[in-house]
């Protein structure tokens, strides 16, 4: 009854080691029988130090020793599997280790060559910054030149511009405006000394024009029909609209002798007509009418009105105009 018990609790580790692994199967068979053999082994020697067995005494010390002879070997044989499963696992173990280390080895060189992409790119955006950098700079460069450029366009077009509006000026007045005339001489910004130097000989070419003994007039072409007008009818001649009949009434006014009433009239007429040539004759009259000699456009006759003849001269008297 008892071995019987043994045999299945043996029977019961056994396959419950098998269920685990081949190798566990052996280890746990060598163990057993590892230590059932010196048992089995000692109950023999028990048995034969008995001097009278019985016929059952007799077979179980045959079966007690077969048993330990079994036990030896399956001892044995369990070492031998287990050892032989141990050095398969070690060899396991040790290629394990080995696909490890690949692997790690593997995973370095991807590592080294993620790295290196890494430093690759690093120094191609390294590249590309410094390109930018310098494309940034050119178009510094560039805009500081397009910028010189445009402001030398615009100097240009502002000088063209000064001149074209000084030579506007200047064709006015060799068209009989006094008005350009007055904004040339009061005119002292210039650009540089070709463009002032231009203005004042225009100006003096003018004048010089005007101060030709043969000079009589703006040479307008006379109204057909015109008619000399009498001296009750000169201040509203000499404040017409038209040049012609202002001028005209200046020559008429020279046939009269000095007439004291209409000379501030004259001196008004001399210094801000709109027409140079009636500032010309308005001032050969008041040349013709005094005891001063004044060329035109060489005196200030407003000047000399307002300070010199009104307070230190006598009003003008019809003996110097006959």
């Amino acid at each position: 009854m008892l071995l019987n018990i043994a045999f299945m609790s043996l029977v019961g580790a056994i396959s419950s080691a098998y269920g685990a692994s081949p190798k566990r199967f052996w280890e746990t068979l060598t163990v057993i029988f590892t230590i059932t053999a010196p048992i089995l082994g000692l109950i023999a020697f028990i048995f034969s130090l008995l001097e009278e067995k019985s016929k059952v005494l007799k077979r179980l010390d045959r079966a007690v020793t077969l048993l330990t002879l079994t036990a030896g070997l399956i001892a044995g044989l369990g070492l031998i599997e287990f050892t032989h499963f141990s050095r398969v696992d070690e060899q396991a173990s040790a290629q394990r280790i080995l696909d490890l280390t690949k692997e790690a080895g593997d995973a370095d060189d991807i590592a080294k060559k993620a790295n290196q992409k890494l430093i690759d790119q690093k120094v191609t955006l390294i590249d590309q910054g410094q390109k930018l950098l310098a494309t940034d700079k050119q178009i510094k460069v560039v805009s500081v030149e397009a910028d010189h450029a445009v402001a030398k366009l615009n100097a240009e077009i502002a000088d063209a511009n000064r001149r074209a509006g000084i030579e506007t000026l200047i064709g006015r007045m060799n068209s009989d405006d006094a008005t350009a005339y007055d904004q040339l001489v009061s005119m002292k910004a210039f650009d540089n000394s070709e463009q002032k130097a231009r203005v004042h000989q225009a100006i003096e070419a003018m004048i010089d024009e005007h101060n030709n003994p043969s000079y009589n007039g703006s040479n307008f072409q006379s109204f057909r029909g015109y008619f000399p007008a009498t001296l009750p009818e000169m201040p509203e001649r000499l404040r017409s609209k038209s040049a012609f009949f202002r001028e005209e009434a200046l020559k008429d006014l020279g046939k009269y002798g000095v007439q004291p009433d209409l000379l501030p009239t004259i001196v008004e007429l001399a210094s801000h007509d709109p027409s140079l040539g009636v500032r010309t004759l308005a001032v050969r009259l008041i040349d013709a009418w005094g005891t001063e000699r004044f060329q035109p456009f060489r005196f200030d006759i407003e000047g000399w009105w307002k300070t010199s003849y009104l307070f230190n001269h006598p009003a003008p008297t019809a003996q110097k105009a006959q």
